[in-house]
């Protein structure tokens, strides 16, 4: 679609395309009156389409700030409130607790996916029915699930933080914190990290001891950066916006500083990094190995980070290898239980194979990021071919398949789509090739489960996801009918496995098995 627009001459910045429906937003007027008029009357796919002015959707802060309660909250109303957003299940019991609720909602939507699924390819009834496992409400699922694996760590877990830099429930700012809750839902305010569990205690201290520059540098009107502020969503105004910090098992520790650059002379950001780096050099104590300040004017813009002291890497320690990590790196957060997960993703692989001679099966990581899953299963297969969109991502597998001296692991840069049936081809036909699909929370795009689908030296797939019930199409697609849009023989899946990498919070990791639909139910 944006092609589409672009090839007409337009400037669209955002694009939200439903079934029926596309939302564009322009940065101007001036845009949007263009696109009205160059729009009107054109085709797009054989439809004419039907241009008109959307109704802005309200600022969610503009609608809180009218609606919020008038009454201040005290200072321990304000940490419950933090607590309740950022770890929900801190009030529960760990076990059985916690992961009874990430369970129960890991079957509701099992459950759902088999209707689902039934609906989409009613030739895998013989499959599914014979699923005799049930969620809370006595629906039958579309896959055995077993138990629940529990975190190894339940406090002090994450590796990566995120910080907001904003107002705390005074007004007073800048603070260092996490957000109250998420924009879209009006919230602004920030609390200090301390009551948060899951926040190491380096990470704790690097935050407090930044905050001190903050309140003396800038909190005090005679500080040398009293220039600066808080950056504001709501007017686009301020400067400092983040505070990231990444810390490992190998006790090295990655710290990025995030500023909107708006109103600042080239003099101004000179001082800023000066000063940003005095602060790095008399807190020694903190261990920052990599230090990083960045630069950018949206939100919306990607980092790009700028070293101004120490590595451009911090290395992690997983499965017995070692990691290098940058600050756009994707790592797990919760290092110790991700072993846990990476054990158990080469198990369903190597089942779905029937844990045929090792020597000749292929692992394809799609959409493989840095790697770390392939280079931590790759003595367990033949070979590994990692494919990822992201060429940097792509750069530092490499990197790290050669610093972990790994010479079976391949990785190509590209969409799955454009390769997948390439690297398949030098795969030998005595081989198996079984597929690891980790994707971003909302699942892939159709066109990769296609490409899978129609890649027939492809015998099963392990698909790991964070959110089973946003990636939920994903599934069903997997196993639907073929189609003009899906071709292939479908896959049905054979089990689920939770996993806990995120205690305190409703989050739950799932790895589900598929396996090719037997030829003779589809004949």
């Amino acid at each position: 679609m944006r092609k589409f627009l672009e090839n007409h001459g337009l400037k669209p910045h955002k694009i939200t395309v439903l079934s029926s429906v596309t939302f564009v937003t322009f940065q101007n007027d001036e845009d949007r009156n263009e696109a009205l008029i160059k729009l009107k009357d054109v085709f797009w796919k054989k439809q004419k389409l039907v241009v008109r002015i959307a109704k802005a959707k309200e600022d969610p802060l503009a609608a809180a700030k009218e609606t919020q309660n008038k009454e201040p909250l005290t200072r321990e109303e304000f940490e419950i409130q933090l607590k309740d957003s950022v770890i929900p299940f801190w009030r529960l019991n760990y076990n059985p607790d916690q992961l009874q609720l990430k369970k129960d909602k890991v079957l509701q939507t099992l459950a759902n996916i088999r209707v689902q699924t039934l609906k989409s390819n009613t030739l895998l009834a013989p499959l599914i029915d014979s699923v005799t496992a049930v969620d809370s409400s006595a629906k039958p699922l579309v896959c055995p699930c077993a138990d629940i694996v529990p975190s190894p760590v339940l406090d002090h877990y994450r590796n990566k933080c995120e910080f907001t830099v904003g107002a705390d429930y005074n007004g007073n700012e800048p603070k260092i914190g996490f957000r109250l809750g998420k924009y879209k839902a009006g919230k602004l305010t920030v609390g200090l990290p301390e009551s948060i569990q899951i926040v190491p205690q380096n990470t704790l201290n690097i935050v407090n001891k930044l905050q001190q520059l903050f309140d003396a540098e800038i909190g005090d009107s005679n500080g040398r950066l009293a220039f600066t502020r808080a950056y504001n969503p709501r007017d686009n105004a301020g400067h400092w916006r983040m505070v990231l910090v990444r810390q490992t098992l190998s006790n090295e520790t990655l710290v990025l500083v995030d500023l909107c650059p708006k109103d600042l002379s080239e003099d101004k950001l000179t001082l800023i990094r000066q000063i940003l780096k005095c602060w790095l050099e008399s807190n020694p104590q903190l261990n920052v190995t990599s230090f990083f300040f960045n630069l950018r004017v949206n939100s919306a813009d990607p980092l790009n980070p700028e070293l101004l002291s120490g590595q451009p890497q911090i290395t992690e320690i997983c499965c017995g290898l070692q990691f290098k990590i940058s600050p756009n790196s994707f790592f797990q957060v919760n290092t110790k239980a991700t072993e846990l997960l990476y054990d158990q993703i080469k198990s369903s692989a190597l089942d779905l194979v029937d844990n045929c001679d090792r020597g000749k099966v292929v692992l394809l990581d799609v959409c493989c990021g840095t790697g770390t899953i392939g280079l931590c299963l790759a003595k367990y297969f033949d070979k590994v071919i990692g494919i990822e969109l992201i060429p940097e991502a792509v750069e530092d597998a490499l990197e790290n398949a050669k610093f972990n001296q790994i010479n079976n692991a391949d990785f190509f840069a590209g969409k799955a789509e454009d390769l997948v049936q390439n690297v398949i081809r030098t795969v030998p036909s005595t081989h198996k090739v079984v597929a690891v699909l980790d994707p971003p929370r909302c699942g892939v795009h159709s066109s990769v489960i296609n490409t899978l689908r129609k890649c027939q030296a492809v015998k099963g797939i392990v698909f790991v996801s964070c959110d089973i019930s946003a990636a939920s199409q994903n599934f069903v697609t997997l196993s639907q009918l073929p189609s003009n849009k899906i071709g292939g023989d479908p896959f049905y899946p054979v089990m689920a496995q939770p996993f806990d990498l995120f205690p305190q919070t409703n989050h739950v990791e799932v790895v589900i098995s598929y396996r090719r639909v037997p030829q003779q139910l589809l004949e």
